[in-house]
């Protein structure tokens, strides 16, 4: 993959090679790529579907990741692989990301002729980067080493500035600390699961270790994005089943605890209400 990457940054740095760049990945006319710019952005939409489609690894096919406008293969990423797997020259690598990942995530249903810098996918792309922009705001980076994309450091003022260019948001870095109290706030919390699935790429914005008795951490083995929350199917796998099981064992002890706890003293403040009513009535 990095190779692939790397051939395409080549590229954009002559007039010629661009040409092959706009040609090959169906470039229309307001998205030609004509410069080193334009390469590494077209670098960056492909790698969008790559997350997005890891996103969906799920045991079934599935159109979450689509919007319902196409379908994903059972673990689409496995499926996706196998044009840029084995011994290919970087071309290849190149063309197999055009054939394998692109298609697959921005035209699903085949009946795209060309691709627009526009084009975001099915999953409703410009909507989440506002509120990425605003209120979800979710620093990240790569590195080129510990994983398979290119080195891109998180550079929160070229975040801001173009949060402020596209939405006139003020990016406010802190929002979730100051909204939720941000990890140490957890421990003075209590009766939350958080869930995470081991081959969606958001677990490493994830809870991953218990914080407290009450505050846990479930991570579910070969699982893609929120897994746990879809519908239940036959072809669920054991470890999905059994995480499920666990998180209705902890929601059975926070409603058992609670009954416990205020069954009488919510009785009892019922009837001192009504005492109290009683007196002022008789006054």
């Amino acid at each position: 993959m990095q190779r692939g990457w790397r051939k395409i940054f080549e590229m954009g740095g002559s007039k010629e090679s661009c040409a092959t760049l706009t040609h090959l990945f169906k470039r229309c006319e307001d998205s030609e790529i004509k410069t080193f710019e334009d390469a590494k952005a077209l670098a960056t939409w492909v790698s969008a579907a790559v997350v997005n489609i890891a996103m969906g690894s799920f045991p079934y096919p599935s159109a979450y990741l689509l919007n319902g406008k196409g379908m994903l293969p059972a673990y689409p990423v496995a499926a996706a692989c196998r044009f840029v797997e084995g011994e290919r020259t970087d071309m290849e690598i190149v063309e197999g990301l055009m054939t394998g990942l692109t298609q697959m995530y921005y035209n699903n249903t085949g009946d795209k002729t060309c691709f627009s810098t526009k084009d975001t996918g099915a999953f409703s792309g410009s909507a989440w980067d506002y509120l990425a922009c605003s209120e979800v705001i979710l620093a990240s980076a790569q590195d080129g080493i510990r994983d398979m994309f290119w080195n891109a450091p998180f550079d929160r003022e070229a975040m801001r500035k173009d949060c402020l260019e596209q939405y006139g948001s003020h990016t406010k870095f802190d929002v979730g600390s100051i909204k939720y109290g941000g990890r140490k706030a957890m421990r003075a919390t209590s009766n939350v699961i958080f869930t995470n699935g081991e081959l969606d790429p958001w677990i490493a914005e994830g809870v991953l270790q218990d914080v407290t008795d009450t505050v846990v951490s479930i991570i579910i083995p070969k699982a893609g994005h929120h897994e746990d929350l879809m519908f239940s199917t036959k072809d669920d796998p054991p470890a999905l089943t059994d995480a499920r099981e666990r998180i209705l064992v902890h929601i059975r002890r926070w409603i058992d605890e609670v009954t416990e706890a205020y069954e009488e003293p919510f009785i009892s403040t019922n009837i001192a209400k009504k005492m109290w009513i009683w007196d002022k009535e008789e006054i």
